[in-house]
């Protein structure tokens, strides 16, 4: 009996140890219909994450083309801006470079003016100066001839 041959009555015993009782066959059935449960579950929870996922993908395109869009209209609106005041800005050097050249033409007409200025008056200086030689010249000469000699 410890060898290879099975005895009936062993057959018999292991028959009823392997037939499934009627509470084992229940929660046999149980474990299949939980598992088919949770895999049905699963599926369902899976289809509900890539619904959402392709939801949300639409949303946030959606979003950032709305945020794109804004982001142009702003820039748009800021280069307008920054135009407006570029040009107001280049108006105003022109300006300024126009009165500049004009005081700079006056300064230089003062300039020659001044030099010419100088001139005359270091030429009247001069004869100022050997016309007061002359005249002390005329002056002591016509002292000499006032003196009178009496003897």
């Amino acid at each position: 009996m410890s060898g290879g041959a099975t005895t009936r009555s062993q057959k018999k015993r292991d028959g009823r140890e392997r037939k499934n009782s009627p509470e084992m066959d229940k929660a046999q059935s149980s474990k299949d219909v939980s598992a088919e449960t949770a895999c049905s579950m699963l599926h369902n929870i899976s289809k509900e994450i890539h619904d959402f996922r392709t939801e949300y993908k639409v949303v946030l395109h959606k979003f950032k083309e709305e945020i794109k869009e804004d982001m142009k209209t702003e820039l748009r609106v800021l280069k307008q801006e920054i135009y407006h005041k570029l040009s107001a800005n280049c108006k105003q050097i022109h300006a300024h470079e126009t009165r500049l050249s004009k005081a700079e033409a006056r300064i230089e007409e003062a300039e020659t003016i001044n030099m010419g200025v100088k001139n005359v008056l270091f030429k009247s200086m001069k004869k100022q100066k050997v016309m007061q030689e002359k005249l002390t010249d005329l002056e002591g000469r016509s002292r000499l001839n006032n003196i009178r000699i009496y003897g």
